[in-house]
């Protein structure tokens, strides 16, 4: 392949690969919009991976960039790109690391499984960032890797989030890491492992740690579990964060469903500061995307001189409200306008991205759990994963007879 003509092809991959994570911080992203983005990314990489070299010594910080380089040599020559790939994931930290997880998960072939697992098994460093890969690979995790990374605390955290997307296994399971210190960083992952599997005690403990006096940026996944995953018993906190930090609150609020989270966003949708927070999270609520007025025309507006644009239009919003509040009975919880049963959710996270589809994964991961994960392909979304080898040195001679 000429030069200029792959120089064109990277340039793509690193700008699509960005774009693609740009999605994951919106509030609503129509789910046709992620899945062609994914197609055009794919069809760069593979034009990447004709011309594929060998994984650089000296891989990019830039998530982006690493991404683009380690994917492409994944795909071409997995064995030679998990032996330099994996001691890297020891030393690589943040969005560097990132880009790196999200190569290993997005872009193994089916046949290259045995080759990660062999890094794996080599740079213990590594560990934690390859759990995180196979988490977001959907993976079916053996159960003596999991056994093994529950030992490590340094892996507890993310090899109960791979834990959790078994069926097979238990609450009995999880239920240590919050019966215990809820301050230590496995008791969130294995309290949605809890969550997800109806446990009341795993409720109990939740509200329990969001009744501690912490600062909501240190609470904000909690908070979020609470309204998400057990909402009717909504935690004060939550109503508070609504109140404190709508930029925050008001979306987590929204998550729980409630008619009476409906009525505080209303209100907030008067309050020109906290408007903009509150139409997504009223969106999420009624399915009703809210067209936007002129801001002087809003309470609490600012003055003249320091005016904005447009806010989203509470009086449409009461005017839904009015229409019907009084069809909302108390103990029912809607999203996005309707009921949240399981075939409706499930068909609503093939529709939607951003922070809208994230929660909408929950959700349906609650009502059945297994592979529901974000942040891999799109088109793929609710599909199982590979399903790693128990042994790591025969499939890895078995890959390398074939290359």
């Amino acid at each position: 392949m000429a030069v200029r003509l792959l120089a064109a092809h990277q340039s793509a991959l690193i700008r699509l690969y960005r774009q693609r994570v740009s999605v994951s911080t919106r509030d609503f992203v129509p789910g046709v919009q992620c899945a062609r983005l994914d197609q055009r990314l794919i069809g760069h990489l593979h034009a990447c991976t004709q011309a594929a070299e060998s994984l650089p010594d000296d891989l990019p910080d830039d998530p982006a960039e690493a991404f683009a380089a380690a994917s492409p040599a994944l795909r071409n020559d997995p064995q030679g790109a998990m032996e330099r790939l994996a001691p890297a994931l020891e030393e690589a930290e943040g969005d560097q690391c990132q880009g790196l997880v999200q190569a290993v998960a997005l872009t193994t072939p089916p046949d290259g499984w045995s080759c990660v697992m062999r890094g794996y098994e080599r740079y213990p460093e590594a560990r934690a960032s390859l759990l995180e890969a196979f988490e977001v690979a959907a993976a079916h995790v053996p159960d003596a890797l999991l056994n093994e990374a529950l030992e490590s605390p340094e892996q507890q955290a993310a090899a109960l989030r791979c834990a959790s997307l078994r069926r097979d296994w238990p609450v009995e399971r999880f239920r240590p890491w919050y019966r215990s210190d809820l301050t230590e960083p496995a008791t969130l992952p294995a309290l949605r492992a809890g969550l997800l599997r109806d446990d009341p005690e795993a409720a109990d403990a939740l509200l329990s740690l969001l009744d501690g006096d912490i600062p909501l940026e240190e609470t904000t996944d909690a908070l979020r579990l609470n309204a998400l995953l057990c909402p009717d018993h909504l935690s004060d906190a939550v109503w508070r964060a609504a109140d404190e930090a709508p930029e925050t609150g008001l979306w987590l609020l929204a998550l729980s469903g409630r008619r009476d989270a409906a009525e505080q966003i209303l209100q907030a949708l008067r309050d020109a500061r906290a408007s903009e927070p509150a139409a997504a999270a009223w969106r999420w609520l009624t399915g009703q995307a809210l067209p936007h007025r002129d801001r002087l025309q809003v309470v609490n507006a600012p003055d003249r001189a320091a005016a904005g644009g447009p806010v989203p239009d509470a009086g449409v919003a009461r005017q839904w409200w009015d229409a019907n509040a009084p069809g909302w009975d108390v103990a029912e919880r809607r999203i996005l306008g309707g009921p949240g049963n399981p075939e409706r959710v499930a068909t609503l996270a093939t529709r939607w991205a951003g922070r809208a589809g994230d929660a909408l994964m929950d959700l349906a991961a609650l009502q059945e759990p297994g592979p529901y994960v974000t942040g891999g392909w799109f088109h793929r979304r609710g599909e199982p994963g590979p399903v790693l080898p128990e042994s790591q040195e025969e499939e890895v001679a078995d890959a390398a007879v074939g290359q």
